[in-house]
């Protein structure tokens, strides 16, 4: 699955799905017809102001929320209050999945990540230390013995309880064991 955050949008559909975004700790509209970059709360001024709105905002950032706010939950139905709803709900919505997608990177797989969110709520997920390279076998050798005498270790699942050819990982690691039981053979 490809990102939908982005800072730059370079086409209609990462436009719309970024159209509201924060900065500063506030909401910004992408452009309001004139100018970029536009506070959520400057624009909501402005429209309240054309439409000589009962209850126009002033003040700062804090008090036009407020105003706004309170005029959507008296319940008038009011086009520039829901806006405004939409707006902020959206832009904490792409915040959160922002912060997601940072650490996902820029493709990712769901499936890929309920396996592994399953793995850990089931207790079957383990993270492996980086190993540096001319520690690998002794390390992989390490494993082997800690899971060979473990109860619950199956061999013909394999070490992770993933089946042969699953992963890059688990392949590397099934290959290290079988040349080490190979090795033992034809030593013992």
């Amino acid at each position: 699955m490809k990102r939908l955050t982005v800072d730059n949008p370079e086409n209609n559909f990462d436009t719309i799905l970024n159209y509201v975004f924060s900065k500063d700790g506030y909401a910004h509209i992408r452009h309001d017809g004139e100018s970029e970059d536009v506070p959520l709360t400057d624009w909501v001024t402005t429209q309240c102001a054309d439409r000589r709105c009962e209850m126009s905002p002033v003040g700062d950032a804090e008090e036009v929320d407020q105003v706004v706010c309170d005029c959507l939950m008296d319940g008038e139905g009011c086009p520039v209050a829901l806006a405004y709803c939409f707006a902020c709900q959206a832009a904490h919505l792409r915040d959160r999945l922002k912060l997601i997608e940072d650490i996902l990177g820029d493709e990712y797989d769901l499936g890929d990540l309920k396996e592994i969110f399953d793995a850990k709520k089931d207790r079957r997920l383990v993270v492996l230390p980086e190993v540096p390279e001319n520690d690998r076998q002794a390390f992989v050798d390490g494993l082997h013995d800690y899971f060979q005498d473990a109860s619950n270790y199956d061999p013909s699942v394999g070490i992770f309880g993933m089946r042969e050819g699953e992963t890059e990982l688990a392949n590397a690691l099934m290959s290290a064991l079988a040349d080490r039981e190979e090795r033992g053979r034809e030593d013992g």
